[in-house]
Parts: structure tokens; C-alpha cells; sequence
């Protein structure tokens, strides 16, 4: 993969993820449920390595939900390449929301304090999430700007 797609991918993921981020914050207030990816990987994190401080953990989460965007963007391109058309985002978008809805649930399998602060809801918004990902994706990749010395 050259370099420039890199670039581009790497904006477009951070662009995606944000969206996807801003749904799951407003949809965590309108349900009055914790639905804030981030939070909950901090909360993973902070189970596993209890010693880190809590800005340690909450930066972890953060930078563990922006590099879950880039690995998601890299599949994206691989499954649906530069063929940006809705219709395979969205199914792009299922498809890799029932994907994380099973990598939560044996993240949080492993992690008994922060499962217990999980709405069964969370897994079910996962699914619209990751659409909302794959359309922002598809949407933003082409507009991401690539330095011209790449």
C-alpha cells in the first residue's frame, strides 16, 4: 500500500471514528446508558494494568478506539476498496458491527468490574455505530488531503 493511501486512510479513520464516537456519546444521552467505547476500553485497561494512573488509562482507551478506526479502515479498503458505493458500507458497516460486538464481548469477559457496567443495549447500538463508521468513511476518504511530497 503506498504511502499517500496510508495518509488518506489514516485521516479518514480518525474522521470516521469520530463520528461513529459523536453516535454512540449521543445516543448514550438520549438512552441514559454508557455506550462511550473509549470509557469502557479505559475501564478494560484499567483492570488489567490497575497501577496506571487514570489519565493513563483513559489516554489507552482513547488511542485504542482511534487505532481500532485505523485497523477498521484497513479492512474497509481491502473489502471495498475505491467501489465506494453506500449500499457496500452499509453492509461493511453490519458486518463489522457484529464482529465488535463479539471482540466486546470477550474483552469484557476478561473483565469482570467493567461488564458488570455494560447495558446489554451497548452490543445492540454497535451494529448502527459501525454503519455510521463505514458511511463517514466512505464519505470523507476521497476528500482527506495528501501532502503533495508524499
Amino acid at each position: 500500500m503506498c504511502l499517500h493511501r496510508i495518509i488518506r486512510l489514516t485521516c479518514a479513520s480518525a474522521v470516521a471514528t469520530s463520528a461513529m464516537t459523536v453516535f454512540s456519546y449521543a445516543l448514550s444521552k438520549v438512552c441514559k446508558a454508557n455506550y462511550r467505547e473509549p470509557e469502557l476500553l479505559s475501564g478494560i485497561f484499567s483492570e488489567e494494568t490497575p497501577s496506571a494512573s487514570a489519565p493513563q488509562q483513559k489516554r489507552r482507551g482513547w488511542m485504542a478506539h482511534y487505532l481500532m478506526g485505523i485497523f477498521w479502515s484497513l479492512l474497509y479498503e481491502t473489502a471495498v476498496g475505491n467501489r465506494n458505493k453506500s449500499g457496500k458500507s452499509v453492509v461493511f458497516g453490519l458486518g463489522s458491527g457484529i464482529i465488535a460486538v463479539a471482540a466486546w464481548k470477550l474483552a469484557l469477559g476478561r473483565s469482570p468490574r467493567t461488564s458488570q457496567r455494560v447495558e446489554p443495549s451497548f452490543f445492540l447500538q454497535l451494529v448502527p455505530a459501525h454503519v455510521v463508521y463505514a458511511l463517514a468513511l466512505e464519505y470523507v476518504k476521497p476528500k482527506c488531503p495528501v501532502p503533495k511530497s508524499v
